[in-house]
């Protein structure tokens, strides 16, 4: 960051907007930071101003009708400790976010950048493909909304314009249950690969199923063929095994393909 020369400290979220609506017509950009976990990485030599977005009112949960909502700058360690996100599809989330790093990042990172500066340890992805999340994209023109799966169908840096920022999740109401888990060397290691699964049951077979991994695809991805192969059918200890070896191969047709 070679060009880096002011730190913006905006009171309002309509302030920080302002200051990213001057990317628009200029080559050097602002760029929002939270927990700056990711930006210490940056090697982009058109940074010429980071934004503070701490203080904008952006660190939330709460439960807005059938749906939870999460600010941006909402930490892991708060997202791991919240009582209504370790409620929500068996904790589905909360044990994701209990995953990431030490105690020291959990208490940094924040789910908006782990998202927007998709990394190899980015831990929050995976589970918000399985729980059909949606993000809010705020700018100084507008709202919209994007489904994850879009948001990670490219890298979201091509997703979002420059005066763009992530500002929520959304996560719909559910009534199944999910769990994640990660595999790494160790506890506070990279991902080598996190899964993630959300399945809802009706009379003993599962009629809705989202698997989604990352770590080993460049992307985050949802598994679809493998949720086909498993709706409609009942929950056996045969079942499992069958569904555990076939995760395994198109895991290995994933890998092979990216």
């Amino acid at each position: 960051m070679k060009n880096l020369k002011e730190f913006y400290y905006p009171s309002s979220l309509t302030e920080a907007l302002y200051i990213l609506s001057e990317n628009e017509d200029n080559s050097l950009i602002n760029v929002p930071v939270a927990g700056s976990t990711s930006i210490v990485f940056s090697k982009n030599p058109n940074i010429k101003g980071l934004i503070d977005i701490n203080r904008i009112g952006l660190d939330y949960i709460k439960k807005d009708g059938t749906t939870i909502k999460i600010g941006s700058t909402m930490t892991a360690r708060k997202i791991y400790q919240s009582p209504l996100i370790k409620s929500m599809a068996g904790g589905l989330l909360a044990k994701a976010a209990g995953s990431i790093g030490s105690t020291l990042i959990r208490n940094s990172c924040t789910i908006g950048g782990n998202i927007v500066d998709l990394r190899i340890w980015s831990d929050f992805p995976a589970p918000l493909l399985a729980l059909d999340a949606k993000i809010k994209v705020d700018s100084k023109k507008g709202t919209r909304e994007i489904s994850v799966e879009e948001f990670f169908s490219k890298r979201p840096s091509k997703i979002l314009s420059p005066s763009e920022m992530v500002t929520e999740i959304i996560i719909p109401s559910l009534e199944g249950k999910g769990s994640f888990i990660k595999f790494a060397r160790t506890r506070v290691d990279y991902t080598l690969v996190d899964i993630a699964a959300y399945l809802e049951t009706e009379d003993k077979k599962i009629c809705l199923a989202r698997i989604a991994v990352s770590g080993i695809t460049t992307l985050p991805e949802r598994l679809k063929s493998m949720e086909k192969f498993i709706e409609g059918k009942e929950l056996t200890e045969d079942f499992l095994q069958e569904v555990s070896k076939k995760a395994r191969e198109e895991c290995v047709e994933v890998r092979s393909e990216t």
